[in-house]
């Protein structure tokens, strides 16, 4: 089980004193370093912590007198929307091109629907998912769509209150396996198998797995179709070639390093996701690879291969993006007129060039 970030305990402790009194209004706040040093953590989480207390309201900050308790009329209440016909989807921090045309989809989706649509951005709303979703479901709104992507079991546990409150709701690109409820994700199985398939039907017989550092559903069915093919081919899993990539620049080579410089070297690779397949090209080409003709990649596009990316590769396949988003909101709308109805979990197939 994720342990919860040390920064929600922090802010949770100071929210819990002010709330109480503990801490009153123009009381001080301890510095960064005071709290570092009060829990035992690096500035980071205290950081983090001041800062959205200070984005709800709950403290001031002043670079040179420090942090103080705001009046209480200071503070985000959350939305009271009665019995509006509006409904909500809650976008992850990275606006990639997958992510825009899903809330492209969803919107047009609200209005055939006749309802309203509204859009909370995580990077500037202050809160946790879990906080959010508490806030969405007291607030009258009609439903809500969104991603899974904090770690913890803070979001999963509101969820399971939304269910008991017949709150209707639907995870979007990724879900939880513990978690029976609505979903519109990509079949991510069969992304995998397809562009493994597609690598093999092509005479490569070594291939290397480039997938996210990151563990969710996406990446994990990515990876069970892409042996799911090797296996029917009759070929062998080599865990070696296997690696998981970070977008951070101080570590996002060594893994790369690592599968090329394996005894049975990769002619051809399946890149998870798109900026996996651009790192994955950089890299090889400064080890001296010519792409294409000393390696291959196949790989999931939904737009980031663009200007000097374009021709990187004819092996891509893409998510169904819009529809993801309109999918969503039918989905909503279904689980609002039929509350007792059972889940309703919707798979897309990707689409691909011609190279497949």
């Amino acid at each position: 089980m994720a342990r919860e970030p040390l920064y929600i305990r922090i802010r949770e402790d100071l929210k819990e004193a002010i709330d109480k009194g503990t801490l009153p209004e123009g009381a001080r706040i301890p510095a960064e370093l005071e709290l570092a040093a009060q829990y035992r953590v690096s500035r980071n989480p205290t950081r983090q912590a001041l800062r959205e207390l200070e984005l709800a309201g709950y403290i001031v900050r002043s670079r040179r007198r420090g942090s103080f308790v705001a009046p209480r009329s200071h503070r985000t209440r959350p939305l009271h929307l009665g019995e509006s016909r509006v409904l909500a989807l809650i976008c992850p921090p990275m606006l990639s091109h997958h992510v825009q045309r899903i809330i492209h989809g969803f919107v047009e989706g609200v209005s055939a629907a006749h309802y309203n649509a509204l859009l909370y951005f995580m990077d500037s709303a202050g809160k946790t998912q879990a906080e959010l979703l508490r806030d969405i479901r007291q607030s009258g709104l009609a439903g809500v769509a969104l991603w899974l992507y904090e770690e913890g079991e803070g979001p999963i546990r509101e969820l399971r209150e939304c269910q008991a409150a017949g709150f209707p709701f639907v995870l979007l690109d990724r879900y939880d396996r513990n978690l029976d409820c609505d979903l519109v994700v990509s079949d991510n199985e069969r992304i995998g198998y397809e562009a493994a398939h597609a690598l093999i039907e092509r005479g490569h017989r070594t291939i290397g797995f480039f997938g996210s550092e990151y563990n969710n559903t996406a990446t994990e069915e990515r990876l069970q179709g892409f042996l799911r093919a090797l296996r029917e081919a009759g070929l062998e899993r080599n865990q070696e070639l296997t690696a998981a990539l970070s977008p951070r620049e101080d570590i996002r080579a060594f893994p790369i390093h690592r599968v090329v410089a394996h005894k049975s070297r990769p002619t051809a690779f399946f890149c998870a996701e798109a900026w996996i397949a651009i790192l994955a090209a950089q890299e090889l080409r400064r080890l001296g690879y010519a792409l294409p003709g000393d390696a291959e990649l196949a790989c999931l596009d939904d737009g980031e291969l663009v200007g000097e990316h374009a021709n990187l590769t004819d092996l891509t396949l893409q998510q169904q993006s819009f529809l993801m988003g309109r999918t969503a909101v039918e989905t909503l709308v279904q689980r609002i007129e039929e509350p007792a109805a059972p889940p309703r979990k919707t798979f897309l197939e990707p689409t691909h060039n011609n190279g497949f």
